[in-house]
């Protein structure tokens, strides 16, 4: 039987310009991400107008 793969964990991030995040994983790799589809609607309006704001996102 296969096993399923482990699942990863972020291990560190650091906000980019343009609502991008760098991602780092447990696993070694690291990957650039565009959050902006994920913060549409009201409840992300802070992070989308604010930039300081967005360059607080923390693991």
């Amino acid at each position: 039987m296969v096993e399923p793969p482990r699942p990863v964990s972020v291990v560190s991030v650091v906000a980019l310009n343009d609502l991008h995040l760098q991602l780092d994983f447990d696993d070694g790799l690291s990957r650039t991400v565009d959050v902006t589809p994920y913060v549409q609607g009201p409840h992300y309006k802070q992070i989308r107008l604010s930039e300081k704001f967005f360059k607080t996102a923390h693991v």
